[in-house]
């Protein structure tokens, strides 16, 4: 019997491994709601999932100034989305996304965009219908009031649009203005003319006001009256041998003349009578300032010596014809010289008629 001699067999080793390997990347990492404290994060999920399935994600942060990603969630998460809390109000950051399976995690997703945490802004809302409160041949001045809401961030000036009411094509009268008081200039005589406000902050320009009541490009007529302060109704004190002065603030369109009268007295011999007017309009760059028409008359007095002062005992009315003003600054209804022994008494009788009464 012949025996043939047997081989032996040669097993080759074979490592045990697991037969799942790590997850791609997220992607798509993008913040979708933004506080002063908190983020929300989102992704989607990674285009592989390295044969098991993602069992979490763990999300990173890192501030523009900072070197280092920090940890925002403490377990893994298992939905697309996640909320960051706890920032510092201004400070922005940007996320990253690691998806997790049995084989570990997977690479960083890209980055999103630095983002700075603060409160959501928006547009401001429109101011209210604004006013007409003068007009020229030529031009027409508004005002107008604040808006109710700035959109959460301040309000940085106004944009005054106009457009003739027979027309359709809207114009910029006034780009931007930090004021509440404007004058749209370049007007057609006469014709007539609808105004409206815009809100400007830093995210854009608001929805248009209500318009104003079409107004005709026309000088204004006012009334003519006295702007008599409380100041100007106090006793007046003056010294023997100094003057004084009275400072009568009026108002109305068109310019008047001023007269003052005293009876058998004539006043350009014993006083001083000035009356003066102002007015100032500026136009330039981004913004129109315009102060208001002032107008004054004074009546300055002489009182010379002592026989002065007997001449002077009685009443002194003061008389004012077709009074005009426009504005609403006034200056001081009275001045005041000091050392002042005598008392003089000014009574206001009617809107044209001031009296004077001296001890």
């Amino acid at each position: 019997m012949n025996m043939e001699k047997v081989k032996p067999w040669r097993v080759s080793q074979t490592r045990a491994t697991d037969p799942f390997t790590v997850p791609a990347a997220p992607t798509d990492v993008e913040i979708t709601s933004i506080t002063s404290e908190t983020m929300t994060i989102c992704w989607k999920r990674p285009e592989s999932d390295g044969g098991s399935s993602i069992s979490g994600y763990v999300i990173e942060k890192r501030e523009k100034l900072g070197m280092r990603w920090a940890q925002v969630n403490t377990k893994p998460v298992n939905d697309l989305r996640v909320k960051a809390s706890n920032l510092c109000e201004g400070c922005e950051y940007e996320y990253r996304v690691y998806a997790e399976n049995v084989a570990g995690l997977s690479p960083p997703s890209i980055p999103c965009k630095l983002t700075k945490a603060e409160d959501p802004q928006f547009l401001p809302s429109p101011p209210a219908k604004p006013k007409v409160i003068d007009s020229t041949k030529t031009s027409v001045t508004l005002s107008w009031n604040k808006p109710l809401f700035d959109g959460g961030a301040a309000v940085t000036g106004y944009c005054v649009e106009y457009k003739r009411t027979d027309e359709e094509d809207w114009f910029v009268g006034v780009s931007n203005t930090e004021n509440t008081e404007s004058t749209v200039v370049g007007l057609t005589p006469g014709a007539e003319y609808i105004f409206v406000v815009k809100s400007i902050n830093k995210i854009g320009v608001s929805e248009p006001s209500p318009p104003t009541d079409p107004q005709a490009a026309e000088d204004r007529e006012e009334k003519p009256q006295f702007n008599i302060s409380n100041e100007m109704r106090k006793t007046l004190l003056v010294k023997d041998g100094s003057s004084f002065t009275l400072t009568v603030p009026f108002s109305g369109k068109p310019f008047p003349n001023v007269m003052w009268d005293k009876a058998d007295v004539d006043l350009r011999v014993r006083a001083s009578i000035h009356t003066t007017g102002y007015r100032h309009v500026y136009h330039g760059g981004s913004s129109n300032k315009r102060r208001l028409r002032k107008i004054y008359s004074n009546f300055t007095k002489r009182c010379w010596k002592s026989h002065m002062y007997v001449k002077c005992q009685g009443f002194l009315t003061l008389l004012v014809h077709r009074v005009v003003l426009r504005s609403r600054m006034l200056p001081r209804a009275l001045q005041q010289l000091p050392g002042i022994p005598q008392k003089t008494k000014v009574v206001l009788l009617s809107p044209t008629t001031l009296l004077i009464f001296v001890r």
